[in-house]
């Protein structure tokens, strides 16, 4: 659209919500329950309507925890790159 392609950017549109709606209906066919990654279904409880509440955090904070740790612990095998931390932390230490 940026480009003003606005026929291909609606061919576009609809195909993803074609691609979509089919999902949807081999789920249907199959029985099973969606459930979103980013969100839960949940009921205000001073209205009592449906709505989908953001879990948005959790799944992104577990992945980033897990890559978190993994260059972690890959970096402490590395002698050279501890050196290189520690030189500059010193040089952006005030007062040192």
């Amino acid at each position: 659209m940026e480009d003003g392609e606005y026929t291909l950017a609606a061919d576009e549109k609809h195909r993803v919500e074609e691609k979509q709606r089919s999902k949807r209906r081999d789920r249907d066919t199959m029985g099973e329950v969606y459930a979103p990654q980013w969100f839960v279904r949940d009921q205000c409880p001073v209205t009592g309507i449906d709505w989908a509440g953001r879990q948005m955090w959790k799944p992104y904070e577990e992945k980033e925890t897990k890559a978190l740790n993994s260059r972690r612990s890959a970096a402490l095998q590395k002698p050279w790159f501890l050196e290189f931390v520690v030189n500059e932390y010193l040089k952006r230490s005030p007062g040192r």
